[in-house]
Order: structure tokens, then sequence, then C-alpha cells
């Protein structure tokens, strides 16, 4: 029984460790699957915002290489066609675009802009003051925004004018990032190399400064990575799987940020593995249940033949008849108080085995044909003592058929004894 128990017990503890194994594994599966997707989205999101930065860089370079950028102020024709192509730049970026200023070393200036009403509204003027003019491409970073420098030569490749446009890096990856919304589920951050959150699109994301930190640091090394870890959305305390990418934008090293849930690809491993726990434990209830029953069963059985051997000692051992059952091994199994009387044994001698009781050396060859005709077949003994002498007469049978005979292992006997 201890060792069924603790068999049962080991049973148990093998069945949670395989699927504590099993739960961890798909676990690590599904989290290597769902970081790989990620990562992948944010490469392709990143691979898309350089590739379109790349190409507004050059065709705004292309603009002052087209005519002479210094006539802008006095040939019409030059003027005509640079404003459409400050137009069209503008039209084909306007997320990234907040505002087009051309000004030469003349004090003239020229501003474009787009109005609500997606109007273009265009001015030229004379400023009060000469603007310097930067000889190279030049990203301007003031407090409040970014400017992007691109100077215009004559022929003899003197700077003559500089074009000023106003660089929204905000609007530009938000509106990338809106081909990539997933509502509730995926979000969306911008980081700079320094570690500070730019733009979180259109959720109140709030990441904890020490991985803003990390994520900016991996930027500036241009390397990519993912991580898990909790982030505030709407004020809610969320845990999420974040892949970050580095970009460059307009000579800006920046970052995106493509987070989510992370019990969002666990919920269907959580529900799979509470199935299959549950199946699994009421499977082994129902093996644990069965085994009990048979126990129990075969306890029971076991409880009524002991009952019933019980009862038939008691009943063997007050009949007048001498009985006496031996094991196989000659070992005495049971004798009655009659047979103990008529074998005249002491009370130091209470458990002979077949060899203490000398039948063989005692037995008297002459046949008795009244004991022949009375019992049937057997053969007659004399016991005695110091004052007593018994003629017992013994006949063998076998337990199992119920047949008399010479004697077997595991033989029985009946003693019938007469006093001399």
């Amino acid at each position: 029984m201890k060792r069924e128990f603790f068999l049962i017990l080991i049973s148990v503890f093998v069945f949670i460790g395989i699927n504590t194994i099993f739960y961890f594994t798909i676990y690590n599966q599904q989290l290597d699957f769902q970081t790989g997707l990620l990562a992948r989205q944010a490469r392709v999101c990143g691979n898309t915002i350089e590739r379109e930065g790349q190409q507004f860089e050059n065709e705004l370079n292309s603009i002052p290489y087209q005519d002479d950028f210094s006539k802008l102020f006095i040939d019409d024709e030059i003027k005509q066609r640079g404003s459409i192509n400050l137009q069209k730049l503008y039209t084909g970026y306007n997320q990234l675009i907040d505002k087009i200023t051309v000004y030469d070393n003349q004090n003239n200036v020229y501003s474009l802009i787009l109005d609500a009403k997606h109007n273009f509204v265009s001015d030229y003027y004379e400023s009060q003051r000469q603007i310097p003019l930067i000889e190279r491409d030049q990203l301007i970073e003031n407090p409040d925004k970014f400017m992007l420098s691109i100077p215009g030569f004559n022929k003899d490749g003197d700077v003559q004018s500089n074009i000023l446009v106003d660089i929204n890096f905000t609007g530009f990856v938000d509106a990338i990032f809106e081909r990539y919304t997933l509502e509730q589920i995926l979000w969306h951050s911008l980081i700079s190399d320094e570690g500070e959150l730019i733009s979180t699109a259109t959720s109140d994301i709030s990441i904890p400064e020490g991985d803003l930190k990390r994520i900016g640091s991996d930027i500036r090394e241009e390397t990519e990575g993912f991580f898990i870890h909790t982030i505030l959305i709407d004020s809610i305390p969320t845990k999420v799987v974040s892949a970050y990418y580095p970009v460059h934008l307009v000579k800006r090293n920046l970052g995106i940020v493509f987070s989510i849930k992370s019990d969002l690809f666990l919920q269907s491993i959580i529900i799979k593995f509470i199935i299959i726990t549950i199946c699994s434990l009421i499977l082994l209830a129902l093996l644990l249940y069965m085994h009990f029953r048979v126990i129990s069963v075969r306890f029971g059985k076991h409880k009524t033949i002991d009952f019933s051997e019980n009862s038939m000692f008691k009943t063997l051992d007050v009949l007048p008849v001498g009985i006496l059952l031996f094991n196989p091994d000659g070992s005495l199994q049971m004798m009655n108080q009659s047979a103990g009387k008529i074998l005249l044994l002491s009370e130091e001698n209470i458990n002979p085995s077949y060899s203490d009781l000398g039948f063989d050396d005692s037995r008297i060859l002459l046949e008795d044909s009244i004991y022949h005709r009375s019992f049937g077949p057997g053969v007659l003994f004399s016991i005695r003592n110091e004052s007593i002498r018994h003629q017992v007469y013994k006949m063998e049978w076998d337990p199992d058929t119920g047949d008399a005979g010479n004697g077997a292992a595991g033989s029985g006997y009946d003693l019938r004894a007469r006093d001399d």
C-alpha cells in the first residue's frame, strides 16, 4: 500500500513537471514568434520612414539646382517655377513640412505655408536684417522646432541663398505609424537617441526613464532589440513586449518602438494550458479512483475471506474430531482443541511441525477393518505419554479437492482416537 502511494505521488509530481515544462516551452516559442513578428513590423516601418525621408531630402536638394535660385526674387520665370516646385514638395510631404522659407544675401525673403483649409499662402517681403547664409546642408535645432537648411549656389559656386524647411518629425512619423495601427493592441512610440520620448502617436503612453535610456543608447549604436517591461497606457500599468528599431530621418537619429500586450498572445496559450491541465487532472482522478476502487474491492474480498477463514477455524476448533492443517513446507497452519488432546500435546509444544508428530514412526501396520468401515481409508497410530495411550486413526485429504488419500503438500488430517 505504501509502495502504491509513493508511485501515485511520484506520478502526480511527474504530471505537474511535464505540464510546467510544456507551458514554458510553448510560452518561449510564442514569445520568440511574437517578438520576431513585432521586430519585423518595426523594421518595415523604420525602412519606410528612412526611404521617404531620403526621397524628401533628394527632392529638396534638387530644387536649387534646377534654376539659379539667387534670381528667385528678380526673375519672374524663375520665381514662378521655383514657387511651383516648392509647392509640389510641400504637397508631397505635408506631414513632414511645417513651413518653407527662402532668403538670399540681399535681405529678400519668400515664405510658403499651408493653411488649415489646405490652401497655400505665400509671401515675398524684405527682411529688416540680413539672415546669415549657411554654406552646407544642416539641421538646425531650436527649442521648439527643427529646421533643415539647403544652400543655393550661383554659377560660380558661391552661396547666394538658403532654403529653410521647418521639419515636423512627430507629424511625419505618426502618419506612417497609422499604416500599422491596431486599436488597443499595438502601440507606437518615437524616441530620440538621448532617450527622450518624442511622440506616442494617438495614445497616452508613459515609458519608464530607465527603459528610455536603454533604447536611446542602442539607437546611438544603431542597434535594434526587444524586451518585456511595464508601461503606462492611459495611466494603467500594462505589461508589454516592445521591439525598437533605429532610423535616420533628415539628419537626425531616432528610434521607433512597437509595443504589444504580453498577455495578448499568451491568452490562447493559457486557455490551452488550462484545458490540457483540467483534462489531465480529470484523467488522473479517474485513474486514481479506478485504482483505489480496485484496491477497495480487493481489500473487501480479502476481508471477507479472512472473516470466512476465521469463522471456519473457530468452527473447526470446537469440533469433537481432531483436525490438523499443514502448509506445503510442513509447518502447522491450524490445529483444533480436539487434535491437541488426542495427540497428547503439552502447552510447551502447541505448534509442532509434521515431523515432530512422529506419524511415520508410530504407524501400526495392522489394518483395522472397523475404522475402515466406519470412517473410510486411513492409517492407525499409537500415541502415548507416561500414563495414557491413544489409538489414533489418521485420514489424509486434499483441501483443494476434498478427496481422501495418502496425504500431499498442504494436506489436512482427521484424527480419531480411542483410549486404551
